[in-house]
This record gives C-alpha cells, structure tokens and sequence, in this order.
C-alpha cells in the first residue's frame, strides 16, 4: 500500500526537482543569447529579465510523465492516458514549444503563432483528442475539429495573455492543475491526475523563481505551454464523462483565464470595429496588446503587484472549489454549479466589464447617430427581446427541472422554445405594428408592452394543454416562472433603451457644439 501511494510523491518530486534545477541554468543562458524581456509601458518590472522558463518547466513535465511509463506502476493504473495519447501530446506540445521560443527570441506575427497553435490543435485531433459534442449531442467530423481546435486556441491564448503579472500565469495553472486533478480522481482517471501532478511540480518549482520580483519569465513559451497542456488533459477523457465534468469543471478550474481572454476578444473588437465606423483603418485588431486586463485593473485599483496575482489565485480557487463540490454533491450538482457560474459573472462584472459595455455603447451610439438610425434600433431591440425570451425561458425550464441533468433540461428547452417564446414575440411586435398604424407614439408602446407578451404566455399555455397527457399544473407553473421572469426582463429592457436614448441625445448634443 505504501509503495503504491510513494508514485503520487515521486511524480511532483521529479517534476519539481528537474524544474527547480534548469530554471537558472536557462535564465543565465538567455540572458547571455539575448534572450530576455525589457522593460517597458506594458511591464511592472524596470530592469531586463531573461525569458526561458517555459522551456524548464516543459522538460520538467516530460520528465515526470517519463516516470510514470518506465515504472511498473504504470500497468496497474486505470485511465486513458496511454502512450498513443501521450506520443500525440508530445509532439503536438514540442511544436507549441518551439513556436513559443521563436517568438520569445525574435518576436513573429500574430497571424503565424496563431497557425502554429492551430496545426497544434490538428495534431491532436488526429490523435483522437478531441470535444466529441455537448448537452449529450454528438458532433459530425466538420465540427468537433473547428470545436476542438477552438478550445484548444482559446485556452492556450488564455494563458498567453493573463501573464502580464509575475507568478500570475504559473500559479493560476498550478491552481488549475489541481482541480482538474481532483477531477481526474472522480473520473477513475489516475493516470491524468499522476501527470497534472507533474505540472503542478513544475509550476510550483518556476514559481520560486517568477513571483514578484521576478528574475525570470516564463515567455510565450511557458504561457502557451501550460495552457496547450491544460486544454489537452481536459478533452482526454472527455467522451466518457458527464458534462459537469468534462467541460463544466474544467471551465470553472481555468475560469480566471478563460474570463479574461473573453473581455480581451470583446474589448478590442469593440474598438476595431468603433475605429471602422469612424474611418480610422490604424487601430489594432483582436491581437494587439493593451492594458485593459484583468490583472492591469486591479493594479490601477491600487493593489500591490504581489497582492495581484493573490487575489486571482483566490477567486480561481473559489470557482474550483464550487466545482468540486458539484461533482461530490449529486443531489445539489446544478445548484452548486450554477453558484459557481454565479460567481464568475460576478467577477466578470465587478473587475472588468465596464470597459467593455462602454466601448460597444459607444459602438451603438455611433450607429444609432446615423442616417438609419431607425433601422438599427428597430434591429437591435428585435434581437434583444428574441434572445432574452428564449434565455428566460431556458432559466424557468432549469428552475422547474432543477433534479434532471443539464442536456435533459437543454432538450426540453429546445422543445418549448418554438411555441412558448415564438408566440410572446409575435404578439408583442404585432401589438406594437397595430398601434403604429395607428400613429400611437412610441412612448405609449413601452406601457403595453407587457400586455401582449401576458398574451402570448397564455396561447403557449393553452396549445400545450391541448395533448391529452399533458400534466396540467406543470404548464401553469412552467407558465407562471416564465412569465414573471419576461415582465421583469421586458420591464429591463426598456429601462435600457431609455438609457440608449438618452446617450444618443446626449451625443448628438455634444457633436452639434462641435
């Protein structure tokens, strides 16, 4: 028994040891090859720092997944990491190595990293690593390659660009490694929680070399590394697990990143496209750098350098914890995990989207300042009652199946979304074409527009009643929840528009003093 528990330890320890020794062998000899990170306008440090710590943490790991091949212990583990998974890994993993330190020695085009991560993505497509489908549906071929290299470039781009702060990246991945490795364990899955040991090791180990002040970064070679390595192990298992714990947990365990390279994406589109309405073609797409990110606001907050990545180590923990919990709770997993989902959109608000919301009102400004500015409102509140009564239908459905599992509830939704938000829609927009008919002024539509939309609920209700097995009181309340969450959020929505209004009128009014 003892011997079989001594490989948990052995694996960190390798990991560790073999990390802890390259890191300043590397660093000396990227800072005599010139190697190295100035400073700058988007750097905390003031002094040249040598990047060569992704490569030490990279041979850190194989040597730990080594460990687990050449040792009897391997044929007694249950699990899916095999040597076919990891020969693709390794050379799916050597090439994202290898683009990470052409781009850390001589700086290559966004463009050309991105294609290095992609044919990354393929090779381990190829090696049967992939997102196979979700909510229960099986993906064709076409698809589950676009999801599975979309995963893998999101997450690995993740890491990419949340290391801006010392320690941050590395910790956030040790802290990620272990909660995907606890669900590794609840999975059976042994072998992958022995190998993400070996990552925690090594991270754990660079970290005492790269928390602040740090004498040496990680470089795109160790920022795509850790997240290519994260994104890979949670699809190894993917088609034989749940979808709390394939995708939703690891979600969650690489919540922080995945949060930030969402706001990154929708922050500097919003500005490309801002830029283009304006007729200014300078303007950085999607992959230029800014100082908008999480990490950077709450420096600007005044919180230590060292206290920044703290305080992103604790809100990931905390979503990993609600994660694991879910897993452990069976008759509480959904609420635990809409807790947990609770919780990131509750970082995503409080440290970050203000930026972003300013930026795409602006883009709604600007286009609603034009010409057709009818159109484009008309447009843009269609498409914000369509979707939000199909997405308050789809919480009265979660919130009157709260027992049945996610891809369940995800189908009935799919099933009532014709009838039950078709007809509110239709109704309300028939009601308000009549009353424009009628030359009513656009003031008064706001306070009918809950009328119609009662209406619409009751023919829902009504045609669903009309099978005879149909359960009676389980419409009247799935008509009950739906209905009071559409008054609150047309009620919302309005509030909105009169908000829109009022920037629209305030821009004009600026733009005429000009």
């Amino acid at each position: 028994m003892f011997f079989t528990f001594l490989k948990y330890p052995l694996v960190l320890i390798v990991a560790y040891l073999v990390t802890y020794t390259l890191t300043p062998l590397l660093a000396r000899a990227a800072s005599a090859l010139g190697i190295i990170d100035c400073a700058g306008p988007r750097r905390i440090h003031d002094k040249p720092t040598p990047r060569a710590g992704g490569l030490a943490i990279f041979i850190g790991v194989l040597s730990s997944s080594l460990v687990l091949f050449f040792h009897p212990w391997y044929q007694e583990i249950r699990g899916m990491f095999a040597v076919p998974w990891w020969s693709t890994y390794l050379i799916a993993s050597t090439l994202i190595v290898i683009v990470g330190l052409i781009d850390d020695v001589k700086q290559i085009s966004p463009p050309a990293k991105l294609a290095g991560q992609t044919v990354a993505a393929v090779v381990m497509y190829l090696g049967h690593v992939s997102v196979s489908g979700l909510l229960g549906y099986g993906f064709p071929e076409s698809l589950d390659l676009i999801a599975t290299v979309f995963w893998f470039l999101v997450i690995t781009n993740a890491f990419n660009l949340i290391d801006g702060y010392d320690g941050l990246a590395t910790g956030l991945a040790a802290i990620s490694s272990l909660g995907l490795a606890g669900t590794m364990i609840f999975r059976d899955s042994a072998l992958e929680a022995l190998f993400l040991l070996g990552l925690i090791g090594a991270a754990c180990a660079f970290l005492r070399y790269n928390m602040y002040p740090a004498k040496v970064f990680l470089g795109d070679t160790g920022s795509m590394f850790l997240g290519f390595t994260l994104a890979a192990v949670t699809l190894a298992t993917n088609s034989k697990s749940t979808l709390l714990t394939s995708m939703g947990v690891p979600i969650l365990a690489l919540g922080i990143p995945i949060i930030d390279v969402i706001l990154a994406i929708w922050r500097r589109s919003a500005r490309r496209i801002l830029a283009s309405l304006m007729g200014n073609k300078k303007t950085g797409g999607v992959m230029a750098g800014d100082l908008e990110h999480i990490h950077h606001r709450l420096a600007n907050s005044g919180i230590h350098p060292r206290n920044v990545a703290a305080t992103l180590y604790l809100l990931n923990a905390v979503l990993i914890l609600f994660g694991l919990i879910s897993m452990i709770s069976f008759n509480y997993a959904q609420g635990w995990f809409t807790l947990a989902l609770l919780s990131m959109v509750f970082i995503i608000v409080h440290f970050g989207i203000h930026v972003e919301l300013q930026d795409s009102g602006l883009i709604i400004v600007y286009a609603l300042s034009k010409r057709c500015h009818h159109l484009v409102a008309k447009s843009l509140r269609i498409a914000v009652d369509l979707c939000g009564l199909a997405l308050m239908l789809l919480a009265a459905t979660l919130l009157m199946n709260p027992q049945q599992p996610l891809e369940v509830n995800f189908s009935i939704w799919l099933d009532h979304l014709p009838l039950w938000a078709g007809l509110p829609f239709c109704c309300i927009y028939l009601y308000e074409l009549v009353y424009q008919r009628r030359k009513r002024r656009i003031k008064e539509l706001k306070r009918l527009r809950t009328q119609p939309a009662i209406v619409g609920i009751v023919f829902a209700m009504a045609f669903s009643l009309i099978p005879a097995h149909t359960d009676s009181l389980e419409v009247l309340l799935l008509a009950t929840v739906f209905a009071a969450l559409s008054l609150g959020f047309l009620s919302f929505s309005r509030r909105i528009s009169k908000f829109l209004q009022a920037l629209i009128i305030s821009h004009a009014a600026s733009a005429g003093e000009q």
